[in-house]
């Protein structure tokens, strides 16, 4: 596999993201809100190729649209996600 994969959706209070290394490298991965303010900072270490998961307590957050940012080496992907007391979505 050449690419990362990343998948998310806001489930309150926790959401856990899924995502997949294809090779060993150091991995970023940080949430921003939609004015591109960082709100969380959830790896930052070096991984093994393989799939992992991570979760992440939005409770803190404020309705509205964040972008999970994931870097690994040279692959980067970025998903949005709508954070909403009544439903959540990707989007």
């Amino acid at each position: 596999m050449n690419s990362i994969a990343l998948s998310w959706l806001f489930n309150n209070p926790t959401t856990r993201i899924k995502y997949l290394i294809p090779q060993q490298s150091f991995v970023n991965m940080k949430v921003y809100d939609l004015l591109g303010r960082e709100v969380a900072i959830l790896v930052t270490e070096e991984k093994s190729a393989g799939n992992y998961e991570v979760e992440f307590n939005s409770t803190a957050l404020s309705n509205g649209i964040y972008f999970c940012h994931l870097q690994s080496g040279n692959f980067v992907e970025t998903k949005s996600s709508y954070l909403s007391n009544k439903f959540q979505k990707e989007i």
